[in-house]
């Protein structure tokens, strides 16, 4: 589960995030040097002093959600750290984002500017092995109640991969460099080397997290709770809720005990933690690497350190309008276009005449460039979906879609303008035999920038910045990182009928296996603390989302109408 809560004003829950840091240098090698908080200072920026920000709070909840979220902030920290540099691309330099939405700037002692990501992260005790944080230490009990021998077995620690010694070692140079005006000269790894080291090795998404210090604190056990204290205590404050999925949970154990715990959890959860949300997106396809989503990827399932990466790529996308800063301000009107906060994107899919909170993710990775027929641009048709058990193709008159693209090549091989990219757009949905009631474009020069901890997904069809070469042939071989600097992309939310089967089946699920008399799953639920007048108020909830979106029920009001 990944939320994010959109906080005008000063956020007040600035003192849940991690420490800060500040971006080093060479950005694609590695990425942050800790400050002490303790010394750092908060420091406005111009949107803040003029009382213009939108801080976003993001709350990562689960294994597969910290991957995720793992990938998405070394985005940020990538975009950082490349607009610091004189000598890079432009683009990247000057994108026209303001990244205090999520990060709170501040000012250590040594004059040097920091960044701390807004930022609540919570899984299992271990996942920080890799950083140097173990299991919590045994308390001995007070009461001796055994008399024989005692012996203890101890794991070996969790070596840190050669990317995170990288950042150590960076860290500390930087540190002598501060001290002493010098250093010794020091072994680098080869980038090479960390890549293979990623690719073989990563256990915990604290791999390959580019930030160098997680306080094991702000680690703790999280649920609906959480969502509804945010939900009571910040009355107008939209909750984006994007609850995803890693294709291994739709593996596991075919035993049909597991099969009914696992869609019991599904509906449940589900309707758990939708009350407490303005938006709900579900992510995660049982299958990745055999999807349409994957034309130009190697993934391997059994890997979420490969299928986070494409799922935070498009999070990334849909989180540029947020960060793009108002014009008037320092804005290059030609740089971004679209801008929208979080309130009014939940609005816009959530409103009139449908008033479904439930929307579908899609994406293009890499976003094809345009074409030079107007008539003929394969942008919507290589957009592909990221919500599972969706309804393909369906034709919805009343759909409303959000559309962000960044990055795009035109047909001459060079960056879209923004104007280029509208006008693509806009004869995109002439040509279409179903239009949506209403579709927002935002778009950005600015392309995303791969880090050096990104897998090696990419096929030998993507380009070195991301174009499209050649065509698909079953023996592409899979790129490096290092082969890859950066590439377009286009994600899409949609409030669609498209959503029916989700929502259906996990109705269906709660009414057969757990509400209906007798039902194979109600003793289980009563174990998990649910009565079944609760069931049976989710249940309604689950029907009312069902029917707003209901394929059948629209035929038949356009019918009789």
């Amino acid at each position: 589960m990944m939320t994010s809560a959109h906080f005008p004003g000063n956020s007040t829950l600035s003192e849940l995030v991690p420490p800060p840091h500040s971006p080093l240098q060479n950005h694609r090698r590695h990425a942050s040097a800790a400050a002490d908080p303790n010394t750092t200072v908060n420091k406005k920026s111009p949107a803040q002093e003029g009382g213009d920000m939108r801080e976003i709070v993001t709350v990562q909840v689960g294994s597969f959600a910290n991957f995720i979220g793992s990938h998405f902030w070394n985005f940020q920290d990538e975009l950082l750290g490349l607009a610091s540099e004189p000598s890079n691309d432009p683009l990247l330099k000057n994108n026209s984002l303001n990244m205090d939405v999520l990060y709170r700037t501040g000012e250590n002692c040594e004059g040097i500017l920091t960044y701390t990501p807004r930022l609540v992260s919570v899984d299992y005790q271990g996942s920080l092995s890799p950083r140097g944080y173990n299991q919590a230490p045994a308390v001995s009990s007070p009461v001796a109640t055994w008399r024989g021998t005692v012996s203890t077995h101890r794991t070996e620690p969790h070596k840190k991969s050669l990317f995170l010694q990288s950042l150590d070692e960076e860290q500390h140079v930087q540190m002598d460099i501060d001290n002493v005006g010098r250093t010794e000269s020091q072994d680098v790894i080869p980038d090479e080397d960390m890549v293979n080291s990623l690719e073989n090795s990563v256990q915990f998404w604290s791999d390959y997290s580019k930030t160098t210090q997680l306080h094991p604190r702000s680690l703790y056990e999280l649920s609906a709770d959480f969502l509804e204290h945010t939900a009571d205590e910040y009355v107008n404050t939209p909750v984006l809720l994007y609850a995803a999925r890693s294709p291994g949970s739709y593996q596991g154990s075919r035993s049909a005990n597991r099969s009914l715990m696992r869609d019991l959890h599904d509906a449940v959860s589900f309707s758990r933690l939708s009350p407490f949300c303005k938006l709900v997106v579900p992510v995660g396809l049982p299958s990745l690497a055999t999807s349409r989503a994957s034309n130009y990827l190697f993934v391997d399932d059994q890997k979420p350190y490969h299928s986070s990466a494409v799922y935070a790529a498009a999070l990334h996308s849909l989180s540029l309008p947020f960060l793009m800063q108002p014009l008037g301000l320092t804005t290059n009107a030609s740089s971004v276009s679209g801008a929208i906060d979080m309130n009014d994107v939940v609005q816009m899919l959530t409103g009139e005449p449908r008033q479904n909170m439930v929307a579908l993710l899609d994406a293009a990775m890499p976003a094809p460039s345009l074409a030079g027929d107007l008539a003929e641009q394969p942008l919507l048709r290589n957009l592909q979906p990221l919500t599972p058990e969706i309804l393909d193709g369906v034709e919805d008159p009343q759909s409303v879609e959000w559309l962000t693209i960044h990055g795009r090549f035109n047909s001459g091989n060079g960056r879209a303008s923004v104007t280029e990219v509208q006008d693509a757009i806009s004869a995109a949905y002439r040509y279409v035999e179903s239009r949506p009631r209403f579709c927002h474009l935002s778009t950005a020069l600015c392309p995303l920038p791969i880090p050096l901890s990104f897998p090696k997904i990419f096929n030998s069809l993507v380009g070195k910045n991301g174009q499209l070469v050649g065509s698909l042939a079953s023996d592409m071989l899979p790129k490096r990182p290092l082969d890859v600097d950066s590439i377009p992309m286009a994600a899409r939310l949609r409030s669609s009928s498209a959503i029916f089967p989700f929502l259906s089946t996990r109705l269906q699920n709660l009414r057969r296996l757990g509400i209906r008399h007798g039902a194979a799953g109600s003793q289980l639920l009563r174990s998990w603390g649910f009565e079944k007048d609760e069931l049976e108020d989710r249940g309604e909830s689950l029907s009312k989302m069902v029917k707003a979106v209901d394929p059948g029920l629209r035929s038949s009001s356009d019918d009789s109408d």
